[in-house]
């Protein structure tokens, strides 16, 4: 046994007891159980212990269900629970692909439907949840309208694409180019302006702080999702009176 307690003889027995483990989880709890180290799931851990106990022999120390002092039991609840949160979150996504309940009970034969309806109510709780506080979050954002004056994007961007044009031929960086998206990039530096002295690009705190989001997020589905989410805002405040959609 290693010192963290996972077992490492005999050798046949050793690469499948991680999924072992993870069947005496699936065959013991119902996906709708979280934190297995809950002062409450005592009942369950001694259950998981027993079943565990009762497939392998350990040292006589470690041949016992008691989580504390037991090197080989805090192991084994370790990788159980990584176990069901992934099960967890396979099946999430499933429910959230819209999977019958049939095909996910084919793919995992423990879940009962009552179990499988309760875990869904769960899931798109989560979901919209998720999708409330993002929605919080860019209303508080609120970047406004763009400062391109009337002429808009239709007559910037080809003023921008000739800065960037005499750039390049003097050897010199576009003026903006900080995401190889181009509609983020342009949606971006209609948010700046140029300082009348210093001749440099500044804009608000509110945009800076988007761009922070950007960069540590920086997936195409989310920059997609920020830039739709401000052009269909952008749209409403430049066409009059806000109309009710989904999500607003």
């Amino acid at each position: 046994m290693s010192k963290n307690g996972l077992p490492t003889a005999p050798t046949e027995l050793v690469a499948g007891y991680a999924g072992q483990l993870g069947c005496i989880l699936r065959g013991t709890v119902s996906i709708n159980t979280d934190n297995l180290r809950h002062p409450d799931r005592a009942n369950l851990r001694n259950l998981l212990f027993t079943k565990l106990h009762e497939r392998y022999k350990f040292p006589g120390d470690c041949a016992n269900t008691r989580l504390s002092g037991n090197k080989v039991n805090s192991a084994a609840l370790t990788k159980m629970s990584t176990s069901l949160a992934t099960w967890r979150s396979t099946v999430n996504k499933m429910i959230l692909k819209v999977d019958s309940y049939e095909k996910i009970k084919e793919a995992n034969p423990s879940i009962s439907e009552a179990d499988y309806e309760e875990y869904k109510l769960k899931c798109q709780s989560a979901t919209t949840e998720a999708s409330s506080q993002w929605g919080k979050g860019m209303r508080e954002l609120n970047l406004g309208v763009h400062r391109l004056g009337p002429g808009g994007y239709r007559v910037a961007e080809p003023k921008w694409e000739k800065e960037n044009a005499e750039r390049a031929a003097q050897g010199l960086p576009p003026r903006f180019n900080k995401y190889k998206d181009k509609s983020t990039n342009n949606y971006l530096r209609a948010r700046y302006k140029e300082d009348p002295e210093t001749k440099e690009l500044t804009t608000d705190p509110k945009v800076l702080e988007l761009e922070r989001l950007l960069v540590k997020n920086t997936t195409p589905r989310l920059i997609s999702s920020i830039w739709l989410h401000f052009k269909i805002n952008e749209a409403k405040f430049l066409n009059g009176p806000r109309v009710p959609c989904a999500g607003n």
